[in-house]
């Protein structure tokens, strides 16, 4: 399952999407690619943070008895000045 350019709540509706789908074998690895503005969030395309820590409940509350392999990329894109 493959998404791309998704707002900030679309990240969040797609991991809990991604945990209800009926069979899920025996182990469970997601990957999420995004910028970010801490290392707690990542950034959808509308700019609005969704939290790390959402992700995670909303994919670990649903599957709790399969073992999880978890990504998150947040590139904080950083400002540097000449001296």
């Amino acid at each position: 399952m493959e998404r791309e350019n998704l707002t900030g709540q679309d990240i969040i509706s797609q991991v809990e999407a991604f945990s209800e789908l009926p069979d899920h074998g025996q182990m469970v690895a997601l990957v999420v690619h995004s910028h970010g503005n801490t290392q707690e969030s990542i950034v959808g395309v509308d700019g609005r943070p969704c939290l790390v820590q959402q992700l995670v409940d909303a994919l670990c509350s649903r599957l709790p008895n399969i073992p999880k392999v978890l990504y998150f990329f947040s590139y904080v894109q950083m400002v540097l000045s000449d001296p």
